[in-house]
């Protein structure tokens, strides 16, 4: 049987009736405990539904796949009925489509927490300006128009893996759980409103009068002391389940449970290929992995409390409540937020030759290996709204075997206040060790060092 949570209305503190005083205390309690099996009814709708949804949301693959008809039309007319025939054919397959480009997206089998996907994306294939920049100036409309009609629809395509590493579906789950078992702490189960029905039933025989009949405003001051106790046990204290959830959940402290699902670390690695016809450009192999780590999540949260938890939702609730208000909402104030990331890209040597229109293009193989760090904090208030947050951001880029580039760092420093709801101000000072990489600052404190301080909406 649930536990059932002791209720009271406001105005009972103020020595307010708890019934009409014309009313009967019979047709008093049993309106109360009507609308107490109601609410015993939604509370359990509540529960069952929290539970689907977070079992729903953690057997999900993909988040972000769009499962609805394709949009727009393609540039090419086969590749468009291609994908319009693929278009909720299959559910593990999602397909999309504007003029520039056609997705194809297919979700993949992964171990228990991980995500994985195939992508793959054929673009609108257009001429290189590098490659039409090497014919004179006299011959570059000619040579735009002559090359660009001799490409095929599969001349600019690309095939990426991706694949989640990480625990957002088990924990999505367990936060389920945590909801479920908020609920079921508020359920005032039906049958002990009804066996407290009974027991004022009691009551009311005993008292010398009218019984059943007995008008609540004529009790006798010792006769109330005897049924307001009970008639208060099952009288809710908000008027709707929507005021009572959000109270509960500001009590057992779930309210929370966003803010830590957003500050789950995660591992993303991504590998994919570019193949392009030499007018279109380089093709290449590219590959990125990388680490997002918050400081305070779920995660941490059932590691060090994997105890309290296996014993039952109930001890974990009161685990967590007691967490959130003694270490986490401190720290996730803060919102503290890291990131390292790697990229690579290995791009083998190609050559473009049209004699007709005097071009000529000759490439080396060339790769780069880029390093970047990222650090986040708000220093004031806490959300996504916060009135004041840092960001910090460093990266390198090596591309020593690139003729045409040199080697990159470049270092970030940002403090962000939000002027209202729509006007931020960014005041950040980038260092890069050559000029060109500085970019566009609003005042330039050096050949190397750069402020930016323009409002953003």
């Amino acid at each position: 049987m649930a536990s059932v949570l002791v209720l009271s209305h406001p105005g009972l503190l103020h020595g307010e009736d708890l019934c009409d005083p014309k009313q009967t205390v019979a047709d008093c309690v049993a309106g109360i405990r009507d609308e107490a099996i109601q609410r015993t009814r939604k509370w359990s709708a509540v529960r069952d539904a929290s539970i689907a949804a977070a079992t729903q949301q953690a057997n999900k693959t993909d988040e972000t796949a769009s499962t609805g008809p394709t949009q727009g039309k393609a540039f090419s007319s086969t590749l468009t009925n291609f994908a319009s025939l693929l278009t909720g054919a299959f559910d593990f397959l999602d397909v999309s489509q504007d003029s520039k480009a056609i997705s194809l997206e297919l979700r993949l089998p992964a171990p228990p927490g991980s995500q994985a996907r195939l992508q793959a994306v054929v673009r609108e294939p257009v001429v290189s300006e590098e490659v039409i920049n090497t014919a004179p100036e006299t011959q570059r409309a000619d040579a735009r128009s002559s090359l660009q009609d001799g490409l095929g629809d599969f001349d600019d395509t690309s095939i990426d893996l991706l694949v989640e590493f990480g625990g957002k579906p088990v924990v999505r789950r367990f936060a389920g759980q945590l909801i479920a078992g908020a609920a079921e702490g508020v359920i005032e189960s039906e049958n002990r409103v009804q066996a407290t029905a009974t027991e004022i039933t009691t009551v009311l025989d005993a008292i010398e009068g009218d019984g059943p009949e007995l008008v609540y405003g004529k009790l006798l001051p010792a006769d109330r002391a005897r049924l307001d106790p009970l008639i208060r046990e099952i009288r809710p204290r908000e008027t709707t389940v929507l005021e009572t959830w959000q109270r509960v959940q500001r009590e057992k402290r779930t309210d929370r449970l966003g803010d830590l699902l957003a500050n789950e670390s995660q591992l993303y690695a991504t590998v994919g290929y570019v193949w392009r016809d030499p007018l279109v450009g380089r093709e290449g192999l590219t590959a990125k992995l990388t680490w997002e780590y918050g400081f305070t999540n779920l995660t941490r949260f059932r590691k060090r409390y994997s105890d309290e938890c296996g014993s039952g939702i109930a001890g974990c609730l009161d685990a967590f409540s007691a967490w959130i208000d003694s270490e986490a909402s401190a720290q996730l104030k803060n919102a503290d937020r890291a990131a390292l990331s790697v990229d690579y890209s290995d791009q083998p040597a190609y050559s473009v030759s049209q004699p007709a229109y005097g071009i000529e293009l000759d490439k080396e193989r060339a790769y780069s290996l880029r390093i970047q760090a990222k650090y986040s904090r708000n220093l004031l208030g806490e959300g996504a709204r916060t009135p004041m947050r840092l960001d910090l951001g460093a990266g390198y880029e090596d591309v020593r075997k690139d003729p045409a580039r040199n080697d990159r760092f470049v270092a970030t420093g940002t403090i962000t206040v939000r002027l209202s709801d729509t006007l931020q101000l960014p005041v950040g000072l980038v260092y890069a060790n050559r000029p060109e990489y500085v970019g566009e600052v609003d005042k330039s404190l050096g050949a190397h060092i750069g402020l930016v301080f323009r409002p953003v909406e």
